[in-house]
């Protein structure tokens, strides 16, 4: 995929996106997302508006899985942002204008939420230990 794309339709329709090349210096981590299901974090999204920008920056251990995902939502990541604009971070910049950035990620599946399915369905399946 190229380093850049537009945003056609949304709140946020003219913005360019950009994939920055530099990797931030935080790693990838789980936690809880805005619904409450677990989420897998990889990288953070700047919104620079006086730009009509959007720049996403991969965390260093964001695998090629986490980028391909993130890069096949680009037409949609400016929703992100104002679906979730309460939570993100304003920076004013040395030049007067501003930097937004939230971090994003995907849904993951819970390894403990799908461990007690297992659970669940092997005893009630009369397995019994021999």
């Amino acid at each position: 995929m190229s380093t850049e794309a537009e945003i056609r339709r949304g709140p946020y329709a003219g913005h360019t996106v950009k994939i920055d090349t530099r990797e931030s210096t935080t790693s990838v981590h789980y936690d809880t997302a805005t619904n409450g299901a677990l989420a897998r974090f990889t990288y953070r999204l700047f919104r620079i508006p006086s730009e009509r920008l959007l720049i996403v920056r991969y965390f260093h251990d964001a695998t090629m899985e986490d980028r391909q995902h993130a890069e096949q939502a680009l037409h949609i990541q400016g929703a992100l942002f104002y679906q979730n604009r309460s939570e993100a971070q304003r920076r004013k910049r040395p030049d007067g204008t501003f930097v937004f950035r939230i971090i994003g990620g995907r849904i993951v599946d819970d390894p403990l939420v799908q461990l007690e399915l297992e659970m669940m369905i092997e005893l009630s399946s009369g397995v019994s230990p021999s």
